[in-house]
């Protein structure tokens, strides 16, 4: 999930982004967020399902790395 996405939803307020998850994210982690321009994936599913599906996860953000076995 992309940053702006998820921020535009909170109307720009950080800290209402941080407190909405269960384990609430504090103001460097955001600001980490901000910087790599997305959340998290486990973040992400969260914040989809905390929002009912107003946000959603957009895979294309997190490629699956494939080992060799």
């Amino acid at each position: 999930m992309k940053f702006s996405d998820a921020i535009e939803y909170f109307d720009g307020d950080r800290k209402a982004l941080g407190d909405s998850f269960r384990f609430p994210a504090n103001k460097a982690t955001i600001s980490k967020w901000f910087k790599a321009g997305y959340l998290p994936y486990g973040r992400a599913l969260e914040l989809e399902k905390e929002t009912n599906g107003k946000l959603k996860v957009d895979y294309s953000l997190y490629p699956i790395s494939q080992k060799a076995a």
